[in-house]
């Protein structure tokens, strides 16, 4: 892990941030972030696409830092929403991947914003986004999973996004069952 001033200020902004949440697992949610720092080459060379609820945070602006504030919600009515001119931001930071040697997507609680993101960026690249909608530990938000691939010029059925869901959901129940 690099221990730069930055990432310094970083860790401090996490543990005050997430002081008391914890992981589906049980596990203080303090660890995805340091997961996350640990595979960091540098701080330049890592991209970082960062989806955050809270508006009063402030990050001070990175060529490889795309921060976007919206609340984790499927209203498309409310002002606070994701939106289209939030996913084209997402497409013109994508376009530029080849500039870093790792590119993270991570929102509040990483497991309903970031994935539904970065399960439309694997989708773009051809990739199975399946892992994402499988995975009990993610839970990608509809909404933003369907304007990200609007927005990233691929046909979005609106039936199986629901059935993604639905399947995310037995599996996580299923989850439960098997852990109680």
């Amino acid at each position: 892990m690099l221990y730069t001033a930055e990432t310094k200020r970083a860790m401090k902004l996490c543990f005050e941030a997430h002081k008391d949440q914890t992981d589906k697992g049980g596990l203080p949610y303090v660890f995805h972030p340091f997961h996350v720092a640990e595979q960091m080459i540098d701080e330049d060379s890592t991209g970082f696409i960062l989806c955050i609820s809270d508006d009063s945070l402030v990050i001070e602006p990175r060529e490889n830092v795309l921060f976007l504030h919206f609340v984790d919600i499927t209203d498309a009515r409310r002002a606070d929403a994701f939106t289209a001119e939030q996913a084209a931001k997402i497409c013109s930071f994508w376009e530029n991947r080849a500039l870093y040697s790792a590119l993270f997507v991570c929102c509040d609680s990483g497991e309903s914003r970031s994935p539904a993101i970065a399960a439309a960026l694997m989708r773009s690249m051809g990739r199975s986004y399946f892992v994402i909608w499988q995975n009990t530990e993610y839970h990608p938000n509809p909404y933003v999973y369907t304007v990200m691939c609007r927005e990233l010029g691929m046909k979005v059925d609106s039936s199986e996004v629901k059935e993604r869901r639905a399947a995310n959901q037995r599996a996580f129940e299923r989850q439960i069952k098997q852990t109680s």
